[in-house]
């Protein structure tokens, strides 16, 4: 009895952490001075919440790091031989949706044939999603340029799925927001886990964009 007390103590305390965190970080983001203070508020809601366990999740991240790095034979940019293995491999592991957070924006620098090879296994698979990205240039006349950073012409021909990966990063260098989509020219372009939201679904999000306001916390 006095460990289920304990324990609901414990919930009401976090509890009460959290409301006054987020309180605190709703009334100083009005006031341009404390901006540091309402990041470091929305800190604590995380270390508040504590990390998520994930281990009944079936999502499966291939990490490009420091252990690939030291590992791999070639230098990055990786070959495009190496995304088209991986493709391949991870489709008939059984994927259901293959999301890339690596542009393919430019052609292979090493090799065009290995951009044909690349096609192809999205082609096969059917379960891929690439990255793209909304730039915004300064030009000299200090007007400012919008366009789309696509997937390169033969991806895109054999039908290949693409989103975009555009961050919000705070002052403080660090990433808190996360875009459920962009509005490019009048039309909303889902962010690359809206639109795996989507594919692996079958849901339409068009109708609660409407009403959003284009990224969360």
């Amino acid at each position: 009895m006095e460990d289920k007390r304990r324990s609901a103590n414990k919930w009401i305390l976090r509890g009460a952490i959290g409301f006054v965190a987020f309180a605190l970080a709703l009334v100083l983001s009005l006031i341009t001075p404390f901006e540091n203070l309402e990041l470091r508020a929305y800190n604590m809601l995380f270390v508040v919440r504590g990390a998520q366990d994930m281990s009944a999740s079936d999502l499966a991240i291939v990490a490009i790091d420091d252990k690939a790095f030291a590992s791999l034979p070639a230098k990055w940019p990786y070959p495009r031989e190496y995304f088209t293995r991986a493709i391949t491999n991870l489709t008939k592991a059984g994927a259901r949706l293959i999301i890339f957070d690596v542009t393919f924006t430019e052609p292979s620098r090493l090799n065009p044939f290995e951009d044909e090879s690349l096609a192809r296994a999205i082609a096969a698979s059917g379960k891929c999603l690439l990255a793209g990205k909304v730039v915004h240039e300064l030009a000299t006349n200090q007007t400012e340029n919008t366009y789309l950073m696509k997937p390169i012409a033969p991806l895109l021909e054999v039908g290949a799925d693409w989103a975009l990966i555009d961050a919000i990063e705070d002052d403080d260098g660090f990433i808190r927001r996360y875009l459920l989509f962009q509005d490019f020219q009048g039309k909303p372009l889902l962010s690359l886990a809206t639109r795996a939201f989507v594919r692996l679904t079958a849901d339409s999000v068009d109708a609660q964009l409407d009403a959003a306001n284009g990224s969360f916390i």
